[in-house]
């Protein structure tokens, strides 16, 4: 009969002998013992060891992840310090990653756009980005105010929880202009409550 050399458990090879059922277990279970000391490092994995074809579909099942030698601690997800991505493509998913240009970038793209003097008083207008609303008036007996809010009909016909901002009286009895922040997508309107024979002008400013 046939006689193999084969390693026992701790490591000792022998020879002679019948291979049993049990014997052919021994390598698999030092190979399993060594996984769950520490896992496998990549150094112990030569180059071309794995390739695609021995990672086919139901290769790897969540079954044979199921057991100590895959633990949280070593799948935490965390990347190395400095891990280099092959691009600074924007994410198009929620779960993929931006690098540092990426993010640079689109930081460095954000500020004011150019003014805007088209505005009238008494017009319901719709924000399609947030912006500033900066008015000034000639006239010292002007009142003005500044509604903006979600709901258009509420500022058509302003109400007065959407009352945001009143230009100002001084000591004198003399009104200035106002400033009044607009979220994108809500309505706005500056109202000219008394005064006349004023130039009332209206700036827009957006925010990219």
């Amino acid at each position: 009969m046939t006689t193999y050399t084969r390693p026992l458990v701790n490591g000792t090879p022998t020879t002679g002998g019948v291979v049993e059922a049990g014997h052919v277990n021994e390598p698999i279970d030092q190979i399993y013992d060594t996984i769950l000391a520490g896992g496998i490092t990549s150094d112990q994995i030569a180059v071309g060891a794995v390739d695609t074809s021995e990672l086919a579909t139901a290769a790897v099942t969540e079954a044979k992840l199921a057991t100590a030698a895959v633990t949280a601690a070593k799948m935490d997800g965390t990347l190395p310090d400095g891990s280099a991505m092959a691009t600074s493509t924007a994410p198009t998913l929620d779960a993929q990653l931006a690098n540092k240009k990426y993010v640079d970038d689109v930081v460095a793209a954000k500020g004011l756009e150019s003014w805007d003097d088209s505005r009238v008083v008494d017009t319901t207008y719709e924000a399609t980005k947030d912006l500033f609303v900066c008015v000034s008036t000639t006239s010292q007996n002007n009142i003005l105010y500044g509604y903006t809010g979600a709901v258009e009909g509420d500022i058509d016909t302003p109400i007065a929880s959407y009352l945001r901002v009143t230009n100002g009286m001084t000591s004198s009895g003399e009104h200035h202009g106002l400033m009044m922040p607009v979220k994108g997508g809500d309505f706005w309107k500056i109202v000219k409550v008394s005064g006349a024979g004023a130039t009332i002008k209206i700036n827009v400013i957006g925010i990219e």
